[in-house]
């Protein structure tokens, strides 16, 4: 048994609608009883010709099911099944290479994916007469910079696209790294790798930013000292819950 973990990154840089799988795949597998670690080759996995024919099937299949099944609509200028015909007839392209600067890297750039919105706030250049102005990599020309200006509507609704459809996650592990096996078979996965597998201790935890030191760092903007005499900062004494009634405050403060 052999194991990976799939990433769907659903935009572009430009921030269109692609999308595409990215995946990690361990450097071996699971005898079929699951009792002992069995590593790859170190310069072989997997016969790449081989992989992109059970790709090709597997998805094809699945698709035809949803068809027969009508969870999935018909098109309307042409019958689904000749063009799932034609798909199959056709040779998929299946990459499947070590990353290029270790895997460290290569988890850095899915992390990217995973824990970061659509667009950072560095590539934003402005907001001007209703139009958004971001920077944009051009990956067919050597990852050249450009910028990109929309109307702030159709930029919001190309950020929109990142939101998945129902029943679709950004996320899943599947064989021995799947949720319903992964705590049964990771240490076994564990024993026979060796001390490398050794799991690292969790940082520290750190406490969250506040928002005023959020703002200070993306606008340098300090809100904390009063706005006339620049000195001290605002105490708070009562926090009022929404929709309260307005009262009088128990006590007065002055500023320190």
């Amino acid at each position: 048994m052999i194991a990976f973990t799939a990433v769907l990154p659903p935009w572009t840089q430009l921030l269109l609608f692609h999308p595409h799988l990215h995946g990690i795949v361990p450097g071996g597998g699971l005898d079929p009883g699951h009792t002992h670690w069995i590593p790859a080759r170190a310069d072989f996995f997997l016969p790449v010709r081989v992989l992109s024919e059970v790709f090709r099937g597997k998805l094809l299949a699945t698709l035809e099911k949803a068809l027969d099944r009508a969870e999935m609509p018909p098109g309307r200028d042409e019958d689904p099944h000749s063009l799932l015909e034609r798909a199959a007839a056709q040779s998929w392209v299946v990459s499947c290479t070590p990353p290029f600067a270790g895997p460290d890297q290569g988890l850095a750039s899915l992390a990217r994916y995973i824990h970061r919105i659509a667009i950072c706030s560095d590539r934003l250049v402005s907001l001007h007469d209703g139009q958004v102005t971001f920077r944009w990599k051009d990956r067919a020309h050597g990852n050249a910079p450009r910028c990109a200006t929309l109307e702030a509507e159709a930029f919001l609704r190309r950020v929109l696209l990142r939101v998945l459809p129902d029943r679709f996650v950004r996320i899943r592990h599947y064989g021995w790294l799947a949720n319903s096996a992964r705590k049964r078979l990771l240490p076994t996965v564990r024993e026979g790798l060796g001390p490398s597998a050794t799991v690292a201790p969790s940082p520290p935890p750190v406490a969250p930013e506040t928002w005023e030191a959020t703002l200070l760092r993306l606008t340098g903007k300090d809100v904390i000292p009063c706005p006339r005499c620049g000195a001290g900062g605002f105490l708070i004494v009562e926090a009022v819950p929404a929709r309260a009634e307005p009262g009088d405050f128990p006590r007065r403060v002055r500023s320190p």
